[in-house]
């Protein structure tokens, strides 16, 4: 596990952790996962895992933004205090297949504007993170902030995953060169975009 801090002159205001390390991500999978869950209720939950041990197990890497500085001992880490986590499999580089932000709903609301405002720019920085070291196919909810954030020249084309990645082989181009769709394991088609870096 590698740890950075932000810090100055000033008491430092967030941690961040990059965890590959079987043994602390099997200590962290159950609350990590939970605060997946939770980042994606909105479509039934975090399904990029089927539960936290095939998290701890099938994921590569997890990027950890934390307030303040992080406990010397990764048992003492405070789930209440993760900001925002992004996960990341190896596949054609670091593939992100999920990012998450906390909401801070169980906080008094003098001081939830200014944690989630936090958590904002920290997950500017995951978003920063995804595209330099790794890649990302987005849609909806996700398509916007990345779209929000990012100059256009992220955009993986197509044409390169068609060409450079064989389950890609197939995906079906739409008219404007951005946009493609495919088929999901489950047999569900959808429409993406791809931004960052592949490694062949």
């Amino acid at each position: 596990m590698k740890r950075l801090i932000y810090t100055n002159t000033q008491p430092i205001t967030a941690s961040h952790m990059y965890v590959r390390d079987p043994k602390i991500k099997r200590l962290l999978s159950s609350d990590l996962f939970e605060f997946m869950n939770e980042a994606y209720k909105w479509i039934g939950g975090f399904k990029s895992f089927t539960g936290e041990d095939d998290f701890a197990d099938r994921s590569y890497l997890w990027y950890i933004t934390y307030e303040g500085p992080l406990p010397e001992n990764e048992e003492d880490i405070d789930i209440n205090k993760v900001y925002t986590v992004s996960v990341y499999k190896k596949k054609y580089g670091l593939k992100l297949v999920g990012i998450g932000n906390n909401r801070f709903e169980n906080v008094p609301k003098s001081e939830r504007m200014e944690l989630k405002s936090r958590a904002k720019d920290a997950l500017a920085d995951h978003i920063e993170f995804a595209v330099r070291k790794g890649w990302a196919e987005v849609s909806g909810a996700a398509e916007k902030m990345f779209k929000m954030m990012l100059s256009p020249k992220w955009i993986i084309d197509p044409e390169d995953l068609k060409l450079y990645i064989p389950e890609y082989e197939d995906i079906e181009i739409l008219p404007d060169n951005i946009h493609y769709s495919r088929e999901l394991s489950n047999g569900m088609e959808v429409t993406k975009v791809a931004y960052g870096t592949i490694r062949i």
